[in-house]
């Protein structure tokens, strides 16, 4: 259970990245409209987001807009982002697998197991 006044949800991968930025490094025009809007790339902030942050670089993101005061956000999601290196397509199929299973899981959405 969370008790903040605000909690929004912020992409990790912008959704228009500078056309200069590490993130047109990472990911190809196709490959970041995959994955921009799926659940891997989005994480909670306890806090309402200044918008012109987030476009930066994911080294520069990561440290000045998801870590709060004490180097930590309260959200597992969120801290599973400041522990990695980098922000790739294959990172985040990866994590979209994670995610789904928990999902799956949490909420007992697995079929019956058959008689």
């Amino acid at each position: 259970m969370y008790d903040h006044s605000v909690i929004t949800v912020e992409h990790v991968l912008p959704q228009h990245p500078a056309g200069n930025s590490q993130w047109r490094e990472w990911f190809t025009e196709e490959d970041a409209q995959a994955w921009v809007h799926r659940l891997a790339n989005l994480v909670l902030l306890d806090r309402r987001k200044n918008s012109a942050a987030s476009n930066h670089d994911f080294e520069v993101k990561k440290t000045t807009y998801f870590m709060t005061k004490n180097q930590t956000s309260p959200f597992k999601l969120t801290s599973q982002v400041l522990s990695v290196q980098d922000w790739t397509p294959a990172r985040l199929q990866a994590r979209q697998r994670e995610l789904l299973h928990a999902v799956v899981k949490i909420w007992g959405l697995e079929p019956p197991a058959a008689a």
